[in-house]
């Protein structure tokens, strides 16, 4: 018998991007899904299959895994794997005061990274500026192929000495940044974290070699991705006022518009209902004039 255990609606994206994760129980085993929400996303669920092909080469005899994948028609599914998450640990480690333990874990998983993805210098492209928009990085720029930009410790558990990569979506096979990388495992860190106070993030990104420079670029490929990309002209509720503008409608503007037209069907005068028509007249066009300015 099965049981969903979870589910998680990815539906603030682009209908190519629309997809619904699902943790479910099947006898005694536990298997992640991703499912299109929409035909159109059909495609991008059907490359996280690729995707994980990709990785088993790049990660081949190194400390990586990615979680298994197989495919059931439109539906990806994906092993649950079971464990601690690093960014678990590392909070332990802040927990506890062991600054050198965390900053001994980040830097061997940095240098593993490395030691993964080949590095040559970077080159913008029509997919790279695509996803993450125009960028201006210094020349000496390194960057690799086959990059998970979600490779966060959130994302990775602790299985049997291997860091399990449980979330692999988002990966390109074009030249990316391998500094972006880094940026976003540490931006990430330091957001989730419940101990900021413990952390000077702009001192650890500089020992990582990532320049002030550098970080504005990230930001804005970073902000580039998140909206431009995934979510297209597609706008979320929560944006929409944002979108719109400030200026609204007042209840008491809709009451009186209610009003005055109430009593145009329940008054017979014809002063009425062409002061009615007036009124109403000058309502559309005020109306008309702000969606105009929305456009």
């Amino acid at each position: 018998m099965e049981q969903i255990r979870y589910v998680k609606f990815s539906n603030e994206r682009a209908d190519a991007f629309n997809i619904r994760t699902e943790i479910v129980k099947q006898n005694d085993t536990k298997l992640v899904r991703k499912i299109p929400s929409t035909k159109a996303g059909t495609v991008h669920v059907a490359n996280i299959m690729q995707i994980n092909q990709s990785l088993e080469k790049r990660y081949e005899n190194s400390p990586f895994r990615p979680a298994k994948c197989v495919m059931e028609g439109s539906v990806a599914c994906l092993e649950y794997v079971e464990g601690e998450s690093l960014q678990k640990t590392l909070d332990k480690d802040l927990l506890y005061d062991d600054i050198q333990g965390w900053n001994a874990k980040v830097a061997a998983f940095m240098a593993a990274l490395k030691e993964v993805y080949d590095s040559e210098p970077f080159q913008s492209s029509h997919g790279f500026e695509f996803v993450f928009g125009k960028v201006d990085l210094p020349v000496d720029t390194v960057a690799s192929r086959d990059i998970n930009i979600d490779l966060v410790f959130e994302n990775i558990i602790i299985k049997e000495r291997k860091w399990a990569v449980i979330d692999y979506e988002w990966t390109f096979d074009f030249l990316i940044p391998l500094h972006f990388l880094f940026y976003r495992i540490l931006h990430a860190c330091f957001l989730v974290t419940p101990y900021k106070d413990k952390l000077d993030i702009n001192e650890i990104m500089e020992s990582f070699g990532i320049s002030e420079q550098e970080r504005i670029e990230y930001e804005k490929m970073d902000t580039h991705f998140q909206t431009t990309f995934i979510k297209q002209d597609y706008v979320p509720s929560h944006e929409m006022r944002e979108k719109i503008g400030k200026d609204v409608v007042s209840l008491d503007m809709l009451l009186a518009v209610h009003n005055h037209v109430h009593n145009c069907f329940v008054q017979e005068d014809a002063a009425v209902d062409s002061n009615a028509r007036s009124f109403l007249g000058m309502m559309v066009r005020r109306l008309k004039m702000r969606i105009k300015n929305i456009n």
